[in-house]
């Protein structure tokens, strides 16, 4: 009976302890894991959250680069973090490619993971040269069908989202592309500019000077809805391919078993950030859509690119590396 008093006194102490741990949170400093590089579009998104994320809860938000591995090493920091909410990870959509790409994962993009909300949509333009003898999408699809292994697509490197998102292309429209990956989208930008590859999916913020000039052609965008940015650009969707939505997205996450309580927190606190013009506008500068979530629906997201990924690298041939 001692024991068990003893027992039941120890348990009763402890509530309040882990509710006070919880409602005291944040007392000190949240560190945000990005696996990309300062400047980039990714660490952009992280740094617009985080300088107001720090002074809405009271604290300060370090956003910390862990570059390498496709952001796979950063991913794998974040879940091996104590599920405790001082540490965030902004993940994107690039892990759930990654669990069909790399065979000896160290996570798991959803079941390593507490969603807290994704931040954004980035959509990718399809561009051609204008030596391409077409102007849309269709009479894209007609020239490559009347020279099939002739047309070049760049990309950034294989299994990218410009990869991708040409292999689904290929996939739906029945032609044959020959893919040119570079290191990095920039070189790849230089080489379409310069009409040595005909073809690219690209990141907005990329295209849009080169389409006002005329130095490469615009046929339509990625996403689910048009781009703000192109708007006179129809989707892919519009195009008649109705199973064409590439959206990459960004999210916070935090470690698995993160207290429900904190993890509701701050999705309401960064929901307010994304949703506050003058964030939506800087992000809209780097070709990116603030689009805020609940956790419920990151987490069908996610789990819906697992799947869509899966199936889309099995039919361009992709194996797990």
């Amino acid at each position: 009976m001692r024991i068990l008093v003893a027992s039941l006194f120890a348990a009763a102490c402890a509530l309040p302890l882990h509710a006070h741990a919880q409602g005291d949170y944040p007392n000190r400093p949240i560190r945000m894991l990005v696996g990309y590089s300062a400047g980039g579009a990714v660490d952009a998104t992280a740094r617009a959250i985080a300088d107001r994320l720090g002074p809405a809860l009271g604290t300060t938000v370090v956003v910390e680069n862990r570059v390498g591995a496709t952001g796979n090493i950063a991913a794998d920091a974040a879940a091996r973090a104590a599920p405790d909410g001082y540490t965030l990870f902004m993940s994107t959509h690039v892990t759930t490619v990654s669990l069909s790409l790399m065979k000896n994962l160290s996570y798991h993009p959803l079941n390593s993971f507490a969603p807290i909300s994704r931040a954004i949509y980035a959509t990718a333009v399809l561009v051609s040269h204008p030596s391409v003898p077409a102007k849309n999408v269709k009479e894209l699809v007609t020239h490559a069908k009347a020279n099939p292994g002739k047309v070049t697509y760049a990309t950034s490197g294989a299994g990218g989202s410009p990869h991708l998102a040409a292999e689904l292309l290929s996939m739906l429209a029945g032609i044959k592309m020959v893919h040119v990956p570079y290191k990095g989208g920039a070189p790849a930008m230089t080489d379409l500019l310069g009409g040595h590859v005909d073809i690219s999916f690209s990141n907005p913020t990329s295209v849009m000077p080169h389409i006002a000039t005329g130095k490469i052609r615009g046929f339509a965008t990625t996403g689910e809805k048009r781009f703000s940015g192109l708007s006179d650009l129809p989707t892919m969707i519009e195009e008649g391919y109705r199973d064409f939505n590439l959206s990459a997205w960004y999210g916070v996450v935090a470690p698995v078993g993160t207290p429900p309580a904190i993890v509701q927190r701050l999705n309401t606190e960064i929901v307010k950030i994304l949703k506050n013009p003058e964030v939506q506008a800087l992000l809209l500068k780097q070709g990116l859509e603030a689009a805020p979530s609940t956790p419920a629906e990151m987490t069908a997201e996610i789990k819906a690119d697992i799947e869509k990924y899966a199936k889309l690298l099995k039919a361009a041939g992709i194996a797990a590396q």
